[in-house]
């Protein structure tokens, strides 16, 4: 908080005036914090998604979130550069694509209190990569977007 005081007085023939002003400004610190409710442990590759080239997953990950900031919020995302060759992102009706193992986009979206989030992916696969299940070869993080 930032508290600035100007003051005069003046003497004119025995009379006395004085004046006063106090202007105050309040800053609100930017909140975000997400929490996440349901994440997938592994990725599960069939032949069908070796044929493809990817794998389309609608709500793969879902998270709480709280924000206070009018001006959406921060997305980083890395993956597993040896299983994935890109990936796309999709939450709150945008969608990012990450290449060379990473990617981030500004997130436009209202303040909110412990809202639910799906986000959905399709993760492109590397040519290398066989049939067989994967660790999550994701990682997402959230921070406040500024201006």
């Amino acid at each position: 908080m930032l508290i600035a005081t100007n003051g005069a007085a003046e003497t004119h023939q025995g009379s006395k005036a004085a004046s006063a002003s106090i202007d105050f400004r309040i800053i609100v610190p930017v909140v975000l914090r997400a929490r996440t409710l349901e994440q997938q442990s592994h990725l599960k590759i069939e032949s069908q998604h070796i044929s493809q080239g990817f794998v389309d997953l609608e709500h793969a990950s879902t998270i709480e979130l709280t924000s206070n900031s009018r001006n959406g919020y921060q997305l980083s995302a890395r993956y597993d550069a040896a299983v994935l060759a890109k990936m796309d992102v999709h939450i709150d009706a945008q969608h990012m694509t990450a290449t060379a193992g990473a990617g981030s986009m500004r997130v436009h979206a209202r303040p909110r209190l412990n809202a639910v989030v799906r986000i959905g992916y399709r993760l492109y696969l590397q040519p290398s990569v066989t049939v067989g299940e994967y660790r999550w070869p994701v990682a997402l993080t959230f921070a406040p977007a500024m201006g």
